[in-house]
């Protein structure tokens, strides 16, 4: 679970692979499947500037989705077992997963 840096969305995954977001106020709840396999979303994080969003996955997978499309636009491999987490450096276009 995460809040955008302006604080604007919070959203949420869980363990069959579903991503939600919405206003902290509890409005205009947004649902989708963001695994295609349907395995658990253990970690989400923001980019810097709040335009993407990183997943970390038990199908061995790191996506980075765009937020206002809701569209995965990179799918990074090579992990070899479940990412249990994800996060965006604060100033710079990092990531790093485990």
């Amino acid at each position: 679970m995460a809040f955008t840096h302006s604080g604007a969305y919070l959203a949420s995954a869980d363990k069959s692979g579903i991503i939600k977001y919405f206003e902290p106020n509890m409005n205009n709840l947004t649902a989708w499947q963001g695994s295609n396999s349907r395995e658990a979303i253990r970690g989400l994080s923001f980019s810097p500037d709040d335009q993407r969003f990183a997943t970390a996955s038990d199908d061995s997978s790191v996506r980075i989705w765009n937020f206002q499309d809701q569209r995965v636009e990179s799918t990074l491999t090579g992990h070899g077992w479940d990412v249990k987490c994800v996060e965006w450096h604060p100033t710079k276009g990092l990531l790093v997963s485990g």
